[in-house]
């Protein structure tokens, strides 16, 4: 009885070492090295030990952003700055457009600006479109988006 009391003990502690501690097994590039940098679990979760970035071309002003509108960042996130004008929205088409199988997020922040007109938007596999009831001129607002496989 002593011997399966120790036994159960032991694959107790073990577990819950387990089950508290998030053990890195491989990293992105899939080796058995679990040093690199972004580190993978054994069911295939992604851990980033430090800022998430992207590097990349920014996406285009499509339509609507008055005269001047610009991007600065990439597909994944930036910001953009409406030009000037009567300005009640910006069209942005994507450097490349996700997969049509991908439904794609988007989270749009404004700012700074005129906080009294809210902004809202809709997404697509080619880009997105912000809209505010009140005309502006040079408002920024960010930009972060991911696309999700089915």
């Amino acid at each position: 009885m002593k011997r399966f009391t120790l036994a159960f003990s032991a694959l107790l502690a073990i577990g819950l070492s387990v089950a508290i501690a998030q053990n890195l097994n491989k990293s992105v590039q899939q080796s058995q090295d679990p040093t690199g940098v972004i580190g993978m679990d054994a069911t295939n979760n992604v851990w980033f030990p430090r800022h998430l970035g992207n590097r990349g071309s920014a996406p285009t002003v499509a339509a609507g952003c008055g005269s001047g509108g610009a991007v600065v960042g990439s597909d994944f996130s930036g910001t953009v700055t409406e030009g000037t004008g009567n300005v009640i929205g910006c069209q942005i088409a994507f450097r490349a457009a996700f997969g049509s199988s991908e439904t794609v997020h988007c989270v749009i922040a404004l700012k700074t600006g005129n906080t009294a007109s809210p902004i809202s938007w809709s997404v697509s596999a080619a880009g997105f479109h912000v809209t505010h009831a009140q005309a502006a001129t040079s408002m920024p607002y960010s930009y972060y988006c991911s696309g999700n496989l089915p």
